[in-house]
C-alpha cells in the first residue's frame, strides 16, 4: 500500500493529514492521526505505540504484515512532525 503523510506546527502542535490507496491502510491511518493531531512533536515522539496497540486490541486484528506497516506508519509520522518542526523554526 502506498501512504502519503503531510505534517505541519500549528502554535506548536503538529497537525497531519494523510491518505493511501486503500480502505483499510486509511482507516488505520485515520486512527494515527487522530491519535497524534494537535500534540507537540515531544508528546508525539513520546508515544508507546505497544501501549496503544494493547490498549485498543489491535494485535488481536491486525496480520503481522498489517501490524509492521502501523509501525512503519507511526515511524513516519513521527520523522515528518520532526521535519515540520526544523521547518517552522527555519522559517
Amino acid at each position: 500500500s502506498q501512504v502519503w503523510i503531510h505534517a505541519i506546527i500549528d502554535d506548536g502542535r503538529v497537525k497531519f493529514d494523510g491518505d493511501s490507496d486503500t480502505s483499510v491502510i486509511k482507516g488505520i491511518l485515520a486512527l494515527l492521526i487522530s491519535l497524534c493531531d494537535d500534540l507537540s512533536v515531544e508528546q508525539i515522539q513520546d508515544l508507546d505505540m505497544d501501549e496503544i496497540f494493547q490498549r485498543l486490541s489491535l494485535d488481536e486484528h491486525l496480520s503481522p504484515n498489517r501490524h509492521v506497516g502501523v509501525y512503519a506508519m507511526f515511524d513516519l509520522m513521527r520523522q515528518k512532525a520532526v521535519e515540520a518542526d526544523k521547518h517552522a523554526h527555519a522559517a
